[in-house]
Parts: structure tokens; C-alpha cells; sequence
């Protein structure tokens, strides 16, 4: 009692199958087309699980990272990933509400090639997240929202927040071909 739950694609075959497969996919697109590095912004770190995939989809991987930082490992795999990637593993510690805006404020010519959205897990945090990571998505950035299946109340409220956020501002399209669910998978995506 008292514990807050907190899955991650690590129980998931298919889903870190899938976020390594697209991830992968991604870099070389950017890679072809020009870019040096390969920029994953994302909101909640959590046990690096992710962010593991991640960093290992491409050799020029560069990991941005917001996140509480209140899961008991998460600052031991923030360092390990960055002894493991030395110069590409960056995690700012805090509510990602403060941070993210802090950081792209210091940082305003930052580009995200991936934006992995898996912090507040609520449609005002998602909302909230896209918001500020939009700006400093690249054209042509892959956007992954974690948590946005129609089987459980908080995703299905989620899922329409961020189909709502992409129908007002005419930036994000939802491709229904990467969209999956299943009542049977520990994280929903």
C-alpha cells in the first residue's frame, strides 16, 4: 500500500522491440540526410529503460532527458548510461514542467529528432510536454506517447489529449499503423 506504480518498457517485448525498431529507423533517416547527431528529447527517464533503446539504435544518439528522478534507481542508471555512452547521456532532474522550459530557454536552437512523451501521466501533462518539446521538434521528428491505449480510463484520456493537441495546432498527425493496444501488455503505448 502506498507505492505508485510504475511500468516501463522493459515489460514489454513488443513495445522495446518496437522503440528500438523505430529509433533505429529514424537515425538513418536523419543520418541520410545530413545530421551529425541523432537528438532524443524525452520526459520521464524513470529506470532509463527507454533511453537505453534509445542510445543503443544509433551510434549518434545524443539523449536528452527530463524526469522527477524519484524512482530508487534512477539516478544509478543515469550514470551508468553515461559511463556507457560517455558526451550523449544528458538527464535534467525535476518536474519537467520547470526544467524542459528552462532548458530550451538556455538552449533555444536545440532540435529534437525523437520525442519520447512519458512523464505526468495525465492529458494536461502530455499536453503540457508536446507544448514544449513541439518548437524544438525537427521536421520530420518521430513522436512516441506512451500510455495512450482506449483500455484504460487515464490512456483513453490521454490518447484524446494528444489527438486533440495535434488537430488544433495542424503539426502532429496520430499514424494509426504505429498505434497499438492490448489489455494483456504491462505498458500500453
Amino acid at each position: 500500500a502506498g507505492q505508485t506504480f510504475l511500468g516501463n518498457i522493459g515489460d514489454n517485448p513488443f513495445q522495446s522491440t518496437s522503440y528500438y525498431s523505430l529509433a533505429v529507423a529514424a537515425a538513418e533517416l536523419f543520418k541520410a540526410a545530413g545530421s551529425e547527431t541523432f537528438n532524443i528529447c524525452e520526459t520521464g527517464f524513470n529506470a532509463g529503460h527507454s533511453a537505453s533503446a534509445f542510445l543503443a539504435a544509433s551510434s549518434n544518439s545524443v539523449y536528452y532527458g527530463w524526469d522527477l528522478g524519484i524512482v530508487p534507481a534512477s539516478h544509478t542508471i543515469a550514470t551508468m548510461l553515461q559511463a556507457k555512452y560517455p558526451g550523449r547521456v544528458n538527464v535534467e532532474w525535476g518536474d519537467s514542467h520547470a526544467t524542459l522550459p528552462a532548458f530550451l530557454a538556455a538552449h533555444p536552437e536545440h532540435k529534437c529528432h525523437l520525442l519520447s512523451i512519458d512523464g505526468e501521466h495525465t492529458p494536461s501533462g502530455v499536453f503540457k510536454d508536446i507544448e514544449a518539446l513541439l518548437p524544438h521538434a525537427e521536421v520530420g521528428a518521430t513522436i512516441l506517447v506512451d500510455d495512450c491505449s482506449t483500455t484504460r480510463k487515464n490512456d483513453a484520456a490521454m490518447l484524446a489529449a494528444y489527438s486533440g493537441f495535434g488537430a488544433a495546432g495542424g503539426k502532429v498527425q496520430l499514424d494509426e499503423r504505429f498505434r497499438y493496444a492490448t489489455v494483456h501488455m504491462g505498458s500500453s503505448g
